[in-house]
């Protein structure tokens, strides 16, 4: 019965307590101020052995007492207060009455209080700072916004481009703007452009305007000091439409330096380029089947003076 009770008083249900004490001593006024917790007789105040047989005992003239009443003249304990054994139970009344406070109330200024604004929805993790602000989670992205607050995170320089949510930021090298003409091209002929790579980037797409659908394959290949030289990097074939297609690829170091981009499509294919007469930019070109492995070097190809393609790779330069 005891334990009961004083899970009672601590769950905050004060007025259950009556029926959890016995009181066993009769006060002249009529009210009930039991103080023990179990069945023992107490000696009363007129000196005769009384003890209690139900909830709330009666009074020496037969007037029963309210169940669960407080002690009217002060001087007993109130059994309907936090016991002591609450540790938040106030013990400071001047007058000797209960706070009446549930060991259960909540603390507004409770530390352990999750505050949902400063706290990671999906990992739970806190996210603000000593004055509750957010505090952007960037990690390993390098631009955009963050996913926590919504605020930016450290952004691209002049010319780059913000690319897969925020991982990097991507600069175009070669011809990534439309030229505004387009025109069929044959296959099993890998063609291509010089580029110039002014600092040291990964390699990390290839990009080619297409005027409609089909299917390609792309390549980066060194400067030998002539024209194309060793295989650095190829793509995976692309299925081409109209417009900008581009291929993903594990980065690839480059240093600063010129390098020979260049192209071979399965079947004829228009791609953007130049106007026809315009025949002043330098193309390289070799015979090669659209289903063969890429050479390792190039060393049989010829270069004319022919038209510019919409060729280019997008390069990371990790700053």
């Amino acid at each position: 019965m005891r334990t009961r009770c004083l899970r009672l008083a601590l769950g905050g249900f004060p007025l259950a307590l009556a029926g959890c004490f016995q009181p066993t001593e009769i006060g002249h006024q009529g009210g009930v101020v039991g103080t023990e917790t179990d069945a023992t007789a107490e000696t009363g105040q007129d000196g005769s052995d009384t003890q209690g047989t139900g909830e709330g005992s009666a009074s020496q003239d037969g007037a029963s007492a309210a169940e669960g009443s407080a002690d009217d003249d002060g001087t007993g304990n109130d059994p309907t207060s936090p016991t002591s054994a609450d540790p938040t139970a106030d013990t400071s009344d001047d007058d000797g009455g209960s706070s009446g406070a549930s060991a259960t109330d909540s603390d507004p200024t409770d530390s352990a209080t999750t505050d949902p604004a400063t706290t990671d929805s999906q990992t739970g993790d806190p996210t603000g700072d000593d004055a509750g602000r957010c505090v952007p989670q960037c990690g390993v992205q390098e631009c955009g916004n963050d996913p926590v607050c919504g605020e930016a995170c450290a952004g691209c320089d002049a010319g780059e481009t913000c690319l897969d949510d925020g991982e990097w930021c991507g600069t175009e090298v070669g011809q990534p703007d439309a030229l505004g003409f387009s025109g069929d091209v044959n296959p099993n002929v890998l063609f291509g452009h010089r580029i110039t790579i002014a600092e040291a980037v990964d390699l990390r797409r290839f990009g080619v305007i297409a005027g409609g659908s089909g299917t390609a394959r792309m390549v980066l290949f060194a400067h030998d000091g002539s024209g194309p030289g060793l295989l650095l990097a190829e793509s995976e074939e692309m299925d081409l439409f109209a417009g900008n297609n581009e291929s993903e690829i594990s980065a690839v170091p480059l240093a600063a330096g010129t390098y020979w981009i260049g192209i071979v499509v399965e079947g004829t294919t228009s791609l953007e380029r130049t106007a026809n007469g315009d025949d002043s930019h330098e193309l390289f070109y070799a015979v090669l089947d659209y289903d063969a492995a890429m050479p390792a070097s190039l060393a049989n190809d010829a270069i004319v003076n022919d038209l510019l393609y919409n060729l280019y790779v997008v390069v990371d330069d990790d700053d």
